[in-house]
């Protein structure tokens, strides 16, 4: 029996001779902690041997003294170990000391047993086999070296147990083992002690418990808190994640993915493949076609619309597939980002239409694919919507914009798109066989009026045309834009078509527009001369006109660029120029017999707006030298209608500086005996379609008479012009009239004419 102790023993310090060998090569920083208490618990062991084979009492005696006091510093060092391994060094000094002292000296008594037999004594006693054991009989210190003992293995088991309530669960693997292993041995050996075997088998366990803790520490341990970290990993990755293994069946899946999927765990298999075939479909999952490629799926789940990632991955080790999983993310709420953002990348934010650069591609984009449909572009714009705005509010604006949208979006067929191009403007592609005037003459109700109590009108002008696909959508809209500025201002007309005429009338505006400066310097306006006569038929005056020589358009009338650059503001260029061509001829003149014609020149109501009339006019005749008085000044009643005071100074002032005054078409436009109360002028000319436009003859003629009259009355000459009959000049010359101007006598002619047929047959009567 003793045979088969010592051979235990010795299997026991082979045991941790090789935890030592492993310690050794491991680069951990608890292994040399972990060395001491497993190196000196060879001691005990070594003399555990020496006790069992001892053959006299002194030799018993000493085996178990050395026993004793070498179970002190395997606890020592095991303590030491603990504290490293917890990390809690309480004033490492004055515990180390302490525990030195203690051990060192218990040790020391311990050690002088047998020569004082202080903490026992050993006697021999035969068991039931005739082997005969020597066995310690303690003595009073023995308990006391017990007690020291035992306030270790207690430090030792609440450092344990403190920093496993300071830590989380996942890290107790760490801890739980050595906590297990050592009380085992501590329970152990106090059994063996207090219940006097013949042997301390306690001891058999060193190799055990010294294995388990060194694998547990450097080796086990570790995987295991990683297994369980990772786990966590898994579980607040934000992701759903479901493993495979190398069979494609489904061993484990976070809980993000057990909620979302309802996965059952009595029966996760089929679950699982009842969730993919719900979300990939029912072949596919049955090919195993889910996992060879990265998909997102839409689809309505528990009532809400969701946008599942699906994402195989294998697992290779050494180059061998272990398994896979599949990483499902939930991208429900980018998408919904990245559609609400392309929703107000492309739509108005207040109407929800298409906004104008979308608007542009999209129209393009279906011109150009669509070649076979014929549509149309109708676009709208609101009258005077600025003022709308300003006096009912931008919310009531609003409101209005909205409830246009809302009524284009109702009237819209299939194929109809339909944007908001501008702040009151809207514009619509549709179908050419769905379009009618119909549709946009009669004004919504919705939208006639700014709201139910606010009963101001809303008035919304449309042009039409139709969409050309080697036009781009941008100049459509364009010119749908030039139609509605031909009825802006007519409150019957609501729709206009843009067609050929408005396109040339446009091609023509920009042509005059941008030919303006080169015709001048070119010299290509020429002053043309329209006579005027006074009643005893002999020339007096003249009217300087212009006309455009073009080089390829011949000679152009007037009518066709006047108004163009009127509109434009250029009017002043041109009429600085003819005011000089006038003052040119008269300065020519002034030593002929035409030295005592005056010429009259045309005021365009722009030219307030653009030139000093005043210095103008002055510099001009004293830079060519001429009278003042042989240049009149024709001005026409709609100038004195606006900044009244003003242009009263204005006449003030070229009086005093001798000019003469006309107030061209009288009674052609909206005068008032106010006006001519009020402004200070030396002729009134008097346009002769007055009797033309009118129904009832006889009574413009009386009112033409009564205006003769009162400009006589007010000390004013009064030219007729637009005279073109026999009876016209009879008429007027029997009401008093002094000067005549007409197609009757001559039509404008150009300098050349005039003086050489006009002048003999006019001037020297």
């Amino acid at each position: 029996m003793k045979s088969l102790y010592i051979i235990l023993f010795l299997l026991n310090i082979f045991g941790l001779f090789m935890c030592v060998l492993a310690i050794g090569r491991s680069k951990n920083k608890l292994a040399p902690f972990l060395n001491l208490p497993i190196i000196s618990a060879m001691f005990p062991i070594a003399f555990s041997m020496i006790i069992v084979s001892a053959t006299s009492e002194i030799v018993a005696n000493i085996g178990y003294s050395v026993f004793c006091a070498s179970i002190n510093w395997v606890i020592y060092n095991f303590l030491m170990f603990t504290s490293n391994l917890t990390a809690i060094r309480p004033k490492r000094r004055l515990w180390h000391y302490l525990a030195c002292c203690l051990i060192g000296t218990d040790s020391l008594i311990i050690l002088l047993n047998p020569l004082t037999d202080t903490a026992f004594t050993v006697y021999p006693k035969t068991f039931g086999n005739a082997q005969l054991y020597y066995l310690p009989l303690y003595g009073t210190y023995f308990y006391l070296h017990l007690t020291i003992s035992y306030l270790i293995c207690l430090a030792i088991l609440v450092l344990l147990l403190y920093k496993m309530y300071r830590t989380p669960v996942i890290y107790w693997w760490r801890y739980l083992t050595i906590l297990i292993s050592f009380l085992v041995l501590v329970i152990w050996d106090g059994i063996s002690t207090f219940f006097q075997t013949y042997v301390n088998i306690s001891c058999i366990g060193y190799s055990i418990s010294a294995i388990m803790i060194t694998v547990f520490t450097l080796a086990v341990k570790p995987y295991v808190l990683i297994d369980r970290m990772l786990r966590y990993v898994v579980e607040d990755l934000g992701v759903m994640i479901i493993f495979f293994d190398l069979d494609r069946v489904p061993i484990y899946a976070n809980d993000a993915a057990i909620s979302f999927f309802r996965l059952q765990e009595e029966d996760f298999t089929a679950s699982v493949y009842g969730a993919l075939k719900e979300w990939l479909g029912e072949e596919n999952v049955a090919k195993g076609e889910f996992a060879e490629r990265e998909q997102v799926i839409e689809k309505v789940h528990h009532g809400r619309v969701y946008h599942l990632a699906f994402h195989w991955h294998e697992m290779v080790l050494h180059g061998r597939l272990i398994g896979a999983f599949l990483q499902i993310s939930d991208q429900s709420e980018y998408h919904s980002n990245l559609a609400r953002e392309r929703f107000h990348a492309t739509h108005d934010a207040l109407t929800g239409l298409y906004s104008k650069e979308y608007f542009l591609e999209i129209v393009d984009q279906r011109l150009r694919e669509d070649p076979e449909t014929e549509y149309v572009i109708v676009a709208s714009d609101i009258r005077d919507f600025k003022l709308i705005n300003d006096v009912f509010g931008r919310e009531a604006g609003d409101r209005i914009l909205i409830r246009i949208a809302d009524k284009i979006m109702e009237l819209s067929t299939e194929k109809a798109l339909y944007g908001r191009i501008g702040s009151d403007k809207f514009c619509v592609l549709m179908e050419k066989s769905h379009y009618s005037d119909q549709l946009f003459i009669e004004q919504p109700k919705e939208v006639a009026y700014v709201d139910d109590h606010l009963r101001y009108p809303v008035i919304c002008h449309v042009g039409v045309i139709d969409a050309d696909p080697s036009v781009a959508a941008g100049i459509l809209i364009d010119r749908c834009y030039i139609a509605i500025s031909q009825i802006k201002n007519d409150y019957e007309r609501r729709v206009v078509r843009y067609d050929d005429v408005m396109r040339k009338q446009m091609l023509w505006e920009n042509r005059v527009t941008g030919e303006l400066d080169d015709a001048i310097r070119r010299k290509e306006f020429v002053p043309y001369l329209q006579p005027q006569i006074d009643k005893n038929g002999k020339l007096c005056g003249a009217e300087v006109l212009v006309r455009w020589q073009h080089p390829t358009e011949g000679l152009i009338m007037p009518g066709r660029f006047i108004g163009i650059l009127e509109k434009n503001g250029l009017i002043a260029k041109l009429d600085s120029y003819i005011w000089q061509q006038a003052c040119v001829l008269l300065s020519k003149w002034q030593d002929t017999e035409l030295s005592e014609l005056p010429l009259s020149v045309n005021i365009s109501p722009r030219d307030f707006y653009f030139t000093d009339i005043f210095q103008t006019f002055v510099g001009l005749t004293q830079r060519y030298g001429i009278d003042p008085k042989k240049l009149h000044l024709e001005i026409t009643e709609t100038v004195m209608m606006t900044d009244v005071d003003r242009r009263i100074e204005l006449l003030d002032k070229l009086h005093g500086a001798g000019f003469l005054v006309e107030m061209d078409d009288f009674g052609s436009g909206f005068s008032s005996l106010n006006l001519l109360k009020d402004t200070d002028v030396d002729v009134l000319k008097i346009d002769m379609g007055f009797l033309r436009e009118s129904a009832d003859s006889e009574r413009s003629k009386q009112i033409l008479l009564f205006v003769i009259n009162l400009a006589h009355q007010l000390g004013l000459h009064v030219i007729c012009e637009g005279v073109e009959t026999r009876e016209q000049l009879e008429l007027l010359t029997e009401a008093g009239c002094e000067m005549f101007q007409g197609y009757y006598f001559s039509k404008p002619v150009d300098v050349e004419m005039f003086v050489e047929e006009l002048v003999p047959k006019y001037l020297k009567r």
